[in-house]
C-alpha cells in the first residue's frame, strides 16, 4: 500500500499549523473558554444544544401526517373542542334534546374553522388540516344541512309543555333516519378523536 498521498496531506496540514500556530491556538483556547462557561456556568448540555429535532410522521389509512408544533396545536384544541361537545357523545334518546345537540355542533363548528384559520396554509400542516375540514365539510355539514332546520322548525309548531321535551321529540316523523344518521355522526367523531389522541400525545 502507497502511503505517499497521505503524506503528502499530512505535511501540508503540519506546515498550515506551523504557519498559523498561534491563530490556531487562539482559537482553540477561545472555543474551549466558551465551551466551559456554558458547561460550569450555564449548565448546558452542549449535545443538546446542537441535537436536531426531525418531526416524526403517522399515517392514517394511507395519509401521512407530520407531527410537529403546530399539528399537535391544531390536534388538540380540537380534540378539547370535539371531547367536550355532544358531538363526539353517544346520543341518548332518554336524555338528550336535538336542539340543544345542535346548537352545541354549531358551536363546534364554528371553533374547529376557527382553529384550521389561526394554523396556517403550510405544506407540511396540510393533511391535518384537509382532515379538519373534511370533519367539518363532510361528517357535520350535511347532516345539519339536511335535519336542524327541519326539526327545529317542527319542534317549535308541535312542543306545547304538555311531555317532556324527549317525548315530543320522539313524535317527529323522521326521528328514527335522524337519530341513526345523528349516531353515524357521533361515530365518525368518535374515530376522529382517536387520530387526533395520536398527533398530540
Amino acid at each position: 500500500m502507497e502511503f505517499g498521498y497521505l503524506e503528502s496531506w499530512w505535511k501540508c496540514i503540519i506546515s498550515f499549523s506551523k504557519k498559523n500556530f498561534w491563530s490556531l491556538l487562539i482559537t482553540f483556547v477561545v472555543i474551549l473558554m466558551i465551551y466551559l462557561y456554558l458547561l460550569l456556568v450555564k449548565k448546558v448540555n452542549m449535545f443538546t444544544v446542537f441535537q436536531i429535532s426531525i418531526p416524526k410522521e403517522i399515517v392514517i389509512g394511507k395519509v401521512p401526517i407530520t407531527v410537529n408544533r403546530r399539528n399537535r396545536k391544531l390536534a388538540y384544541n380540537i380534540w378539547v373542542e370535539l371531547k367536550t361537545r355532544k358531538i363526539a357523545l353517544d346520543f341518548d334518546e332518554e336524555n338528550d334534546v336535538i336542539v340543544e345537540v345542535y346548537n352545541s355542533w354549531y358551536d363546534s363548528f364554528k371553533l374547529i374553522r376557527e382553529y384550521i384559520k389561526d394554523i396556517g396554509e403550510k405544506p407540511i400542516n396540510n393533511n391535518l388540516r384537509l382532515l379538519s375540514l373534511e370533519l367539518i365539510n363532510e361528517t357535520m355539514r350535511p347532516h345539519l344541512t339536511k335535519n336542524q332546520s327541519r326539526f327545529r322548525s317542527w319542534f317549535e309548531k308541535n312542543y306545547q309543555g304538555e311531555t317532556s321535551v324527549q317525548e315530543t321529540q320522539k313524535q317527529y316523523p323522521e326521528y328514527e333516519i335522524l337519530v341513526e344518521d345523528l349516531r353515524q355522526v357521533n361515530k365518525k367523531c368518535q374515530k376522529f378523536l382517536t387520530l387526533l389522541e395520536e398527533i398530540y400525545k
